[in-house]
């Protein structure tokens, strides 16, 4: 579980990790925005909830949680996601947390630490695919050790890796992220405490974006074992690394 404010870079690390380590990457965010940005309803969802998913994400608000698991299950049950899932962004809250573990258990969760200032720029200049959810930065920010780049695709609007539009997300304006980061603060900060209690809580500030990368690999490699390329320029034939993974998990 990757845990932190809005903006931390929760998924683009879990992107990086879900690579590295052969995991699903699970982000509700990203999943809604989807629903969101479709002309079709794929979802088998009525009108009226994603309606109500609109209203929640405009205001900055949490999207209810039977929507939420909704989604999670569907790609839980997937059978890529039989090595683990990493989530990114949940849960968010307690109830969240509750129902999730009645079913799974959070093996890690690294709750990844910026300061305000650094988040708001980081926000507010934040640009993100549509299709594939890449973010990319139209702000730098270098102030007490913190280092972020202005990082924007090759060609304006179109994502450099899927060819998805590429703009500013609605929940990033900036009445809106103050509401999300105050959301966040009574809301999931509390799930931290509990997650503490039972000792699978790491602290990791993230200065320096996709340049602190290799310090998250290692402590996730640390606790969970060595990741999926370790094994993969091994030349390991596919039983092999079904092997490997059940001797592990």
């Amino acid at each position: 579980m990757l845990c932190g404010a809005p903006g931390v870079g929760k998924g683009t690390y879990s992107r990086l990790l879900a690579d590295d380590f052969g995991y699903v990457k699970i982000s509700p965010g990203d999943e809604i925005r989807k629903i969101l940005n479709s002309k079709v309803n794929t979802t088998g969802m009525p009108p009226s909830a994603i309606e109500k998913l609109k209203r929640n994400v405009q205001a900055g608000k949490l999207v209810p949680d039977e929507i939420i698991m909704e989604l999670l299950y569907h790609k839980i049950m997937d059978p890529r996601a039989s090595k683990g899932v990493i989530l990114d962004g949940f849960p968010r809250t307690l109830s969240q947390l509750q129902t999730f573990n009645q079913v799974f258990p959070i093996h890690l969760c690294i709750n990844i630490n910026h300061n305000v200032e650094y988040l708001m720029a980081s926000l507010l200049g934040r640009r993100t695919c549509m299709d594939c959810g890449v973010s990319y930065s139209a702000y730098s920010y270098y102030k007490d050790g913190y280092e972020l780049d202005v990082q924007m695709p090759a060609k304006a609007g179109v994502c450099d890796h899927c060819g998805g539009e590429v703009k500013t997300r609605d929940d990033d304006k900036e009445d809106i992220v103050k509401a999300r980061l105050e959301e966040y603060v009574t809301k999931t900060y509390p799930i931290l405490e509990k997650l503490e209690k039972h000792g699978n809580v790491i602290q990791f500030e993230a200065k320096r974006g996709m340049r602190d990368y290799p310090m998250l690999q290692q402590i996730i490699n640390s606790k969970l074992g060595r990741p999926y390329y370790y094994q993969r320029f091994q030349n390991l034939d596919v039983q092999n690394v079904a092997s490997y993974y059940n001797s592990i998990y």
